[in-house]
């Protein structure tokens, strides 16, 4: 495998509890090691949609119809 990028993600995951008002929620984050940068989600087509575009490879949305609250940050 010499001469392949390799790229390390680390994902986390947990239930967010609801209450009376609201139901409880899947949530999780993502960072990319190799540049630092992490992505908070709350479905999996923006984890992969995040992955997709580390590594390189076109994302299903352009980057100005990001939600402002799925945007990814430096850490």
């Amino acid at each position: 495998m010499s001469g392949h990028l390799r790229h390390l993600f680390i994902v986390r995951v947990w239930l967010e509890v609801g209450n009376s008002s609201h139901a409880a929620q899947w949530r999780g984050s993502v960072e990319h090691t190799l540049s630092g940068l992490r992505l908070y989600f709350t479905n999996l087509e923006d984890l992969i949609d995040f992955i997709t575009l580390r590594r390189g490879e076109p994302s299903s949305y352009p980057d100005d119809e990001i939600p402002d609250n799925h945007k990814e940050r430096n850490i």
